[in-house]
């Protein structure tokens, strides 16, 4: 169950296709995709491929992997007073 990995892409990536490469954008996505605690990801600029690709153009390769699907937390509060 979750998000499909389409939707998560395009959310994701700020840029898109045929957009002029701009790092930011690409560093932001990174930052998006790694914003879940047990991912880790990877964006690497690859020359685009393809029989429509034109030269100077280029495509992002994206590597991601949930470490874990869920995470634990335990949290203790001692600030109440002793009459409540």
């Amino acid at each position: 169950p979750g998000t499909h990995p389409r939707a998560t892409w395009w959310n994701a990536v700020p840029a898109r296709p045929g957009d002029l490469l701009n790092v930011r954008d690409t560093e932001q996505a990174l930052e998006n995709f790694k914003r879940v605690p047990t991912a880790e990801a990877d964006i690497q600029i690859m020359p685009a491929e393809g029989g429509n690709a034109k030269p100077g153009e280029s495509d992002l390769q994206i590597q991601w992997k949930q470490g874990l699907p869920f995470r634990l937390a335990l949290g203790l509060d001692d600030g109440g007073s002793r009459s409540t």
